[in-house]
């Protein structure tokens, strides 16, 4: 339901994890952030975190497959919990959005596969109206 509310198309569950496709970068972090966020509310759901890469696929009998899973895959792997990774390669965009969290991280990864690889974390913005009213308690 959460990936559908984006315009996105759950490809497959493995394990614990989701495979969808949208059309846009926005799309991926949107459904992204509120999969972190919907999950959160879950008693005892660790904390959920995501890869999110852009780019093109290679579609047979309803799954995807290429370079670009791939990077999502790897990228998944190295997020931290409540967190998007981004390529920062590409794009750089992200990072003028003042409605998200978006931080470089320092660090670069060397992905399977994939090589040297610079990130972008993305976070929501914490909510003020919860901020007032656990100052309120």
């Amino acid at each position: 339901d959460v990936v559908s509310s984006h315009e996105g198309r759950v490809v497959k569950l493995i394990g614990d994890e989701v495979l969808f496709v949208v059309d846009t970068l926005d799309q991926a972090i949107a459904a992204g952030l509120d999969l972190i966020a919907r999950l959160a509310e879950v008693d005892d759901m660790p904390a959920v975190h995501c890869g999110v890469a852009f780019g093109p696929t290679i579609t047979v009998g309803g799954d995807v497959f290429g370079p670009t899973v791939n990077l999502a895959s790897r990228l998944t792997k190295v997020a931290r919990p409540g967190s998007i990774a981004v390529p920062r390669k590409g794009n750089e965009s992200v990072l003028d959005r003042d409605d998200l969290d978006v931080r470089k991280v320092r660090r670069t990864y060397d992905l399977k596969g994939i090589g040297r690889t610079s990130i972008l974390a993305v976070r929501a913005l914490p909510d003020a109206s919860a901020d007032q009213e656990s100052q309120r308690d």
